[in-house]
């Protein structure tokens, strides 16, 4: 005769709890990166500072808002549970097809920021990677916020196309 196992009868028996956890785990993580965007935003001025949620990415890139998957961005993926386990969120530089200009100014970002290294896996998405951690004490919002500031700062204009803000 077949039986359920107790872990699948302890999540049946609590999946309204599990589903209310899970609604606020992702509330807070999207509160977390609206009050990121908004830091980073301020912090890069004068550029103008475009933001995206997509998916389970956010994505920041600097010029017009109108999204452009070529454009150079920095990203991450906004769900991950380490950002409040562990403190710990993993940001990429890179866009869907990097053009010689974009090939460049991701080098450029390489060379001047030494925080921000080649993933072990790199594709045009990946082209960098830069670690946020924080500690109980920090400032999550802060410590993140500054190494996708240094990028924006350091692309200055993020796609080939865009001009620079004056």
């Amino acid at each position: 005769m077949f039986q359920f196992g107790e872990a699948s009868r302890l999540y049946a028996e609590n999946l309204s709890v599990v589903r209310e956890m899970q609604k606020a785990f992702a509330e807070d993580l999207k509160e977390f990166f609206g009050q990121l965007s908004e830091t980073v935003r301020l912090g890069a001025e004068p550029l103008t500072v475009s933001s995206l949620l997509n998916g389970t990415s956010w994505y920041w890139w600097s010029g017009p808002a109108e999204w452009d998957q070529d454009r150079v961005k920095v990203w991450c993926t906004w769900s991950d549970s380490a950002i409040i386990t562990d403190g710990h969120i993993p940001f990429y530089v890179g866009a869907a097809s990097l053009d010689p200009l974009g090939q460049e100014r991701v080098a450029a970002l390489a060379t001047s920021l030494s925080m921000w290294n080649r993933p072990k896996k790199t594709t045009p998405w990946r082209a960098l990677q830069v670690d946020a951690n924080w500690g109980a004490a920090d400032d999550p919002i802060e410590l993140a916020a500054a190494p996708v500031i240094a990028a924006l700062r350091a692309l200055d204009g993020g796609a080939p196309s865009a001009k620079k803000k004056r």
